[in-house]
């Protein structure tokens, strides 16, 4: 170390940041790799609580930036339905994109799965705004 402003302590703690965020890196790449290697248009048996914590691992520096915490409820079972892998993770990618931008920084998005009745479901909250009734009534006027 030739620069003296520099201390041995500071430069070890900046490497090992720098060493997080290439592993993160790395895992985000992996995972775009992974995505875009299944496409397929063929319905297989897919593990939805996988997909939503794939789908959650991709996002969370963002959510993490906004500082919003996540709270999952995912059954314990096997949650496989007959579903498009890729398809699956655009929806949740989707939903929890629009929670993040609906939510104020500092907020919360759960995500929970359960089996009911020999149905699988999948809930989305947050403690977003929401959508305005005005809004709301403008926008199913349009779509009739």
């Amino acid at each position: 170390i030739e620069n003296d402003s520099i201390n041995k302590e500071t430069l070890v703690e900046t490497l090992e940041i720098f060493k997080i965020c290439a592993g993160k890196i790395h895992n985000t790449v992996s995972q775009l790799f992974n995505i875009h290697r299944k496409k397929t248009n063929v319905r297989e048996k897919v593990d939805v609580n996988k997909v939503i914590l794939s789908t959650l691992g991709l996002l969370g520096v963002q959510l993490e930036r906004k500082k919003i915490k996540v709270e999952t409820n995912l059954c314990n079972n096997p949650a496989k339905v007959k579903a498009i892998e890729q398809e699956l993770f655009q929806v949740f990618m989707n939903i929890i994109l629009n929670a993040r931008d609906a939510v104020d920084t500092g907020g919360i998005i759960k995500i929970s799965t359960e089996i009911k009745d020999k149905n699988f479901y999948v809930y989305f909250q947050d403690n977003g705004t929401g959508i305005s009734e005005e809004i709301g009534r403008a926008s199913c006027r349009e779509r009739v």
